[in-house]
């Protein structure tokens, strides 16, 4: 994964001013974490090793775990995806890469 995201930031024209990585997680109700056990801590635990690895290779860009796919009246994992998204453009943030950490393919 790694290695992925160190190719894709190359493909910006200027991958020094890309300043954040967001990992996109697919998310679940919080009464589910609460009830199942939070099935986030193993993605967690791989967008550290993936951090860390990409800071070996000079690549310290700031990140943040988001979740994706929220639907219905329930409250669900947070920070959202799309809330996260905002707010780093309200902080300035021109340039990001978005990392999909799970639910990367279509569920059709």
């Amino acid at each position: 994964m790694a290695d992925l995201i160190q190719k894709e930031l190359q493909s910006f024209g200027s991958p020094e001013e890309v300043s954040h990585d967001i990992f996109s997680a697919h998310e679940v109700p919080e009464i589910y974490v609460r009830d199942a056990g939070d099935p986030h801590k193993d993605q967690e635990e791989c967008i550290y090793l993936i951090t860390q690895e990409l800071k070996a290779r000079g690549v310290a860009n700031n990140h943040k775990l988001a979740y994706q796919s929220r639907v219905g009246p329930v409250q669900w994992l947070k920070p959202y995806t799309d809330e996260v998204l905002v707010e780093l453009g309200k902080g300035g943030v021109k340039s990001l890469l978005a990392v999909p950490v799970s639910f990367v393919s279509e569920s059709t």
